[in-house]
């Protein structure tokens, strides 16, 4: 088995796509399923926000959940980057085992991780 499509809900498609366009710079592929779905451009795995009815409250990193991490070359940089453009950040930059890791929240409560690689080639 592999990992085919990563799956993100959010209860505003405008505001997701604002969010994970505009402050963490993924462009759009396809606005072929929409309203209810759009498609991110993303190297490998289709990252895809999907509309849901409502948002969450996940209590990171106390309650159980997925938590997506993508690989960026600055973690410090690309925290000033987020914090300048209001996006919440809930951990971090902190060194963590495989490098330095951040974690923020989207408007609708998922959490995502960013880690810059220590030993990146």
């Amino acid at each position: 088995m592999n990992l085919c499509i990563v799956e993100i809900k959010v209860a505003d498609m405008p505001a997701g796509r604002s969010f994970y366009t505009e402050k963490l710079g993924f462009a759009v592929k396809s606005e072929a399923y929409l309203p209810d779905v759009l498609v991110l451009e993303h190297e490998g795995v289709d990252l895809i926000l999907h509309r849901a009815d409502a948002s969450l409250a996940l209590d990171y990193p106390h309650t159980a959940q997925s938590l997506l991490i993508f690989r960026t070359p600055d973690a410090e940089q690309l925290a000033a980057d987020l914090r300048q453009k209001g996006v919440e950040i809930l951990e971090g930059p902190r060194p963590s085992p495989p490098g330095i890791f951040l974690a923020v929240r989207d408007p609708f409560g998922n959490v995502h991780g960013f880690m810059e690689l220590a030993n990146a080639s």
